[in-house]
């Protein structure tokens, strides 16, 4: 005598078998021999408390240390984010910018700084500030020996 399955249960077990098909082949495999694809840049993000518009650009203030007690300033300026300002190459185009401004709306989103290293250098810097000037992280910086120590030390900083 036969053994007959039902029509339920012969649907059941061909959805089972072609699901673990399908994952098997589905998973990717890991080659140690191969190499893996790595980014030249290291990337770090920064919230920051404050944001201040100096003569000379913009000062960052953030937290920094175990517990954030430590307040850092670094400075950012005007000459990194101006492509006019910029000299050409030989061949005439400009290079890209060293730093990007982008305008965040009225959200929850905090206005943040991310810098990019490459081998161990800045290579740039992307703000995101907020467009509305009455935002509890703008300020503004008058120039003092401070603020020109700072600018003198831009290019310098690390996070």
């Amino acid at each position: 005598m036969r053994y007959a399955l039902k029509p339920n249960r012969f649907v059941f077990w061909v959805l089972l078998a072609g699901m673990v098909v399908f994952q098997a082949g589905a998973q990717d495999t890991f080659d140690p021999n191969q190499p893996v694809n790595q980014s030249d840049y290291y990337v770090k993000q920064v919230t920051f408390d404050k944001i201040y518009r100096a003569p000379k650009g913009y000062i960052v203030q953030f937290r920094k240390g175990v517990l954030a007690d430590e307040k850092v300033r670094i400075a950012l300026p005007d000459s990194w984010f101006d492509k006019a300002k910029q000299t050409k190459n030989e061949d005439g185009t400009k290079p890209p910018t060293k730093g990007e401004i982008i305008q965040i709306g009225t959200g929850t989103l905090w206005p943040y700084l991310v810098v990019y290293y490459k081998g161990g250098e800045i290579d740039h810097v992307r703000l995101f500030i907020s467009k509305v000037p009455t935002h509890p992280t703008w300020g503004h910086a008058l120039n003092t020996p401070a603020v020109e120590k700072l600018f003198a030390e831009a290019e310098n900083w690390k996070l």
